[in-house]
């Protein structure tokens, strides 16, 4: 005697689906559970220092101008590098993990903006990265290049 035994189990097809849904929530709710310590003006600060520095490194390995731009109020940057011939390479881009009701202020036309020369010197508008305890300044050495946090 033969028992029919029916299909158990999924399909590898379903699994798939079923993974990538778990990942699409996970990749939206990861960011709203950052710690408070994530999500605070010193961590955005810190982070903004790290783009500078790697910009800085990018402009004497490259030999080129490269050039940093914070987008006043949300913290959304980009580090472009300019080419020999006129044309513009962009590096990096994201957005600082800026707290909420935090925001980056300075600059000029609503961004701060940072240029490195191939020696790493800088040339660097005002800014500060802000939340409802106050402020912390960047401020960037023109003759280094080097930049650091001014609490």
């Amino acid at each position: 005697m033969r028992a029919d035994l029916g299909r158990g189990g999924f399909t590898l097809i379903e699994l798939l689906v079923v993974l990538a849904m778990l990942a699409i929530a996970a990749a939206v709710a990861v960011p709203a559970l950052r710690p408070p310590a994530e999500r605070s003006a010193g961590a955005a600060a810190d982070s903004l220092l790290h783009v500078l520095a790697r910009a800085r490194a990018d402009a004497a390995a490259r030999g080129t101008a490269v050039r940093v731009e914070v987008r006043a109020g949300d913290g959304a940057f980009a580090v472009v590098a300019d080419g020999d011939d006129g044309t513009r390479d962009t590096l990096r881009a994201g957005s600082l993990p800026l707290p909420a009701g935090g925001r980056i202020v300075g600059g000029r036309e609503g961004a701060a903006r940072v240029a490195f020369d191939a020696a790493g010197r800088a040339r660097a508008d005002r800014m500060a990265v802000t939340d409802e305890r106050g402020g912390i300044g960047i401020v960037v050495d023109a003759w280094s290049g080097s930049a650091h946090a001014a609490r």
